[in-house]
């Protein structure tokens, strides 16, 4: 069997950007620091083809897009399999959706393209992935999706738009059609290769994020990430632990003398001084403990987060939790967040610690 590597880059678009989590498949997909989501269209069937004249029939991708399912996701195709210097690796396929195939043939039949979608699981703890996910959440972001499949070719099929013509049966000179970036026309017909054949399989072996599409035939749908730089402080068996946990700290003071700033607001607006020894002073009846995030000398910029403080609000019958950015310097900070839960979580999350 000969087995041909296969990758096309398809459409662009502006991907709305999700916080807290995606829904996909049937389930609710949640971020967090160092796992964000997208959702995008990996590939279309017949009429679409890319610019390297492949394409799938509908009945091909509804027999393979399970095989998709927890492949690899990579920066434009960067892999010592195809002949990169070394992998460039940052997620996995974690989900797949496409429909099941008479409605798919259906669909496409009628002239509608019919995505197969994927959910990327992607990995921040990779190199260039922050900046990645920055770009996909602007307006003008750059990147787009890219499948990569393998498939037997005597097992394909030559298209012409109307008729399958199948590679094991055709003439020589009609093989010869097929070269690696393009399909030569054949009698004046613009001509595709259906990887597949019209009712076969692909194996697809990952997919890929890239600046530089090959085809504009499926978009990036969304992202959910969350703010890798806001650490919620749970987990902690107790009070002791918890301020151990914190690397710089000090015991909060109602009377510590001079404040030097504040800290960012909370989403309620409400907001605590921050006294020269670094404590943070009290408001509405709760406090905090600082953590250290960095500090520049040379700018004299100090940045850092609270710990988070449990709230329980007895109307909404929620716990909440929250905590506070500081940036003491020249700017102040201008972003706080916080995370409520119903009782029975923070009961679970109250054990834990």
């Amino acid at each position: 069997m000969k087995v041909i590597k296969e990758w096309g880059n398809f459409e662009e678009s502006i991907a709305s950007v999700v916080e807290k989590q995606v829904e996909f498949a049937g389930k609710v997909w949640k971020p967090n620091r160092k796992l964000a989501y997208v959702v995008a269209s990996l590939c279309h069937p017949l009429p679409v083809t890319n610019s390297k004249d492949r394409s799938f029939t509908a009945a091909t991708l509804a027999n393979s897009a399970g095989s998709a399912h927890m492949q690899m996701c990579d920066f434009e195709h960067r892999l010592e399999y195809y002949g990169a210097e070394q992998d460039e690796i940052v997620g996995a396929i974690a989900a797949v959706e496409f429909p099941e195939k008479e409605k798919a043939i259906e669909l496409a039949s009628a002239g509608e393209k019919v995505p197969m979608k994927v959910l990327m699981a992607i990995w921040r703890k990779a190199a260039g992935v922050e900046s990645a996910l920055e770009d996909i959440g602007s307006k003008s972001n750059p990147w787009r999706t890219s499948m990569e499949c393998e498939f037997d070719i005597n097992e394909s099929a030559l298209h012409d738009g109307k008729t399958f013509y199948k590679f094991s049966t055709a003439s020589d000179e009609m093989k010869d059609l097929v070269k690696k970036n393009s399909v030569d026309k054949w009698n004046g017909k613009k001509m595709s290769l259906a990887m597949g054949g019209e009712d076969g399989h692909v194996l697809f072996t990952g997919g890929a994020l890239t600046r530089w599409p090959a085809d504009k035939g499926a978009i990036v749908h969304e992202m959910a990430a969350s703010d890798p730089k806001l650490f919620i402080n749970t987990g902690w068996k107790n009070q002791s632990d918890w301020m151990e946990a914190v690397s710089t700290h000090r015991s909060v003071q109602e009377k510590s003398g001079i404040s030097i700033g504040q800290t960012a607001p909370a989403e309620d607006g409400h907001t605590h001084e921050i006294a020269y020894d670094l404590s943070i002073l009290t408001n509405q009846n709760h406090s905090h403990y600082l953590r250290l995030i960095s500090f520049d000398p040379k700018s004299g910029i100090l940045e850092g987060i609270t710990s988070a403080i449990s709230l329980y609000d007895s109307k909404l019958g929620t716990w909440t939790e929250h905590f506070h950015k500081i940036r003491i310097g020249p700017v102040s900070a201008d972003a706080s967040a916080s995370m409520s839960v119903v009782p029975a979580e923070a009961i679970k999350l109250a054990q834990k610690r």
